[in-house]
């Protein structure tokens, strides 16, 4: 875990490299399905209009869960977001500012497990937890990627998903989300034009660290997501994905949008772990919060591998 002064010494980072980042404007339904980007990241103007809010959080087959970790000024591992992991990517950016990742693609461990049955997938398939529930144990099942960014800026994470047991959407429906060498990752949602900020534990529980945030004239609160966290990572949960939903939040019954700040271009980490048995993952798609939420969902876009 990186000392305090680091975490500070991100956010020095991220202010001075993401002043001014995008005013996208769409809106981010209670469901945390479609919406855009929002808002500027910790420098700029939040002059992005997107939305969240309602929302349940499931419990994913057992207790609520929420998360952890890394925060604006570092994270649970690596440098203050200045490309201090990887060197060699696995993804990249296109050049329409969207990421895809076919989840099938990815290198499976522990019970996740490739699957076909339910139709309306895109690629090959989906992958599914099919191991127990790990409501308050991340890191259980970690699947990673090396993603290349070639811009500085702030970038939304959302996930093609749906419950894969049962009509009840507050069940089997999360997975936990850590970005362990980025600037900063967490749940945002705009109301009146000001930014809500939910980053994950331990990072949330330093209240020197969230009052400097609320400082900053774009921020309204920060603090941490409803629900338990450990180490870095986040609960991404769905509401109502009894088909396949783009929804993708965190903070239980207070849905936040996930977003992650890349303070300089280089090699980031995503992490994913499984928390709820029988959550479907069908792609994973990171967009410049500029870009409109109709071209990150296209699901015609292949998947953006590095050469």
């Amino acid at each position: 875990m990186l000392p305090v002064m680091w975490k500070r010494l991100g956010v020095v980072v991220a202010l001075l490299q993401l002043v001014g980042c995008g005013d996208d404007d769409p809106v981010a339904s209670g469901s945390g399905g479609v919406g855009g980007g929002a808002g500027a990241s910790m420098g700029g103007n939040a002059s992005g209009g997107a939305t969240a809010s309602g929302g349940s959080a499931g419990s994913g087959g057992g207790g609520a869960g929420g998360a952890a970790g890394a925060g604006a000024g570092g994270s649970s591992s690596g440098g203050a977001g200045s490309g201090g992991g990887p060197t060699a990517c696995d993804y990249q950016v296109g050049t329409s500012g969207v990421l895809v990742i076919e989840a099938e693609a990815l290198s499976l461990s522990g019970s996740w497990q490739i699957a076909s049955a339910e139709p309306g997938f895109t690629g090959s398939g989906y992958i599914v937890w099919t191991g127990a529930s790990q409501n308050n144990n991340p890191g259980q099942g970690l699947l990673s990627a090396a993603l290349q960014f070639d811009t500085a800026g702030r970038y939304r994470f959302r996930f093609r998903n749906r419950i894969g047991q049962g009509t009840n959407t507050t069940e089997h429906n999360d997975t936990w989300l850590r970005f362990p060498d980025a600037a900063a990752h967490y749940g945002m949602k705009l109301s009146n034009g000001l930014e809500s900020r939910r980053y994950p534990r331990p990072s949330c529980e330093d209240a020197s660290f969230m009052a400097q945030l609320e400082s900053l004239a774009q921020v309204s609160s920060a603090g941490c997501p409803n629900g338990t966290s450990a180490d870095g990572w986040l609960k991404v949960y769905s509401s109502g994905a009894t088909n396949w939903s783009w929804s993708t939040n965190t903070s239980d019954n207070d849905a936040h949008p996930l977003f992650v700040e890349i303070a300089a271009p280089g090699v980031f980490t995503l992490q994913l772990s499984a928390r709820a048995d029988h959550h479907l993952l069908d792609r994973i798609v990171i967009s410049r919060e500029d870009v409109a939420s109709s071209v990150a969902e296209d699901t015609s876009l292949g998947a953006t591998a590095c050469p």
